[in-house]
């Protein structure tokens, strides 16, 4: 009993209604939600895209020796690819924590919205640290 209310809890504070929190119209059939959600995740992210291809092309601008400029880059773009990887685990746990089922989907896809956001902030702080003043917010 003890293990019980710890799980109502978690499983509460990762339930699909967090992803509706979207501008997707929360009272149409799930599929055509889930459909519309997605729209918004892929939107994000390509902005995300944009944001990491516009930030690996300013690198080349950064103040930095020739060698450390390709020393950064190259360790930017693994930390892009750790971060993949890491976002991809991560929301598979949230899917399984979910019971698995078709609801789990809303969960995993806001637990990738989620992520992705949050990756799109911590990308604008490279701004200051590669010298790219003039990247839009």
């Amino acid at each position: 009993m003890r293990f019980v209310l710890p799980i109502l809890t978690l499983c509460l504070c990762i339930s699909p209604a967090k992803a509706f929190n979207s501008a997707c119209n929360q009272n149409q059939p799930a599929r055509d939600l889930a459909a519309c959600i997605w729209d918004e995740y892929k939107k994000l992210d390509a902005e995300l895209n944009n944001l990491y291809k516009t930030l690996v092309s300013e690198f080349p601008k950064a103040d930095l020796s020739e060698a450390d400029k390709k020393k950064a880059l190259a360790e930017f773009i693994e930390a892009e690819k750790g971060w993949i990887k890491y976002r991809d685990a991560d929301c598979r746990a949230v899917y399984t924590l979910n019971g698995g089922g078709e609801g789990s989907r809303f969960a995993e896809l806001d637990c990738v919205i989620d992520h992705t956001e949050d990756r799109m902030k911590n990308l604008r702080t490279y701004r200051s640290y590669i010298g790219a003043e003039n990247y839009p917010r």
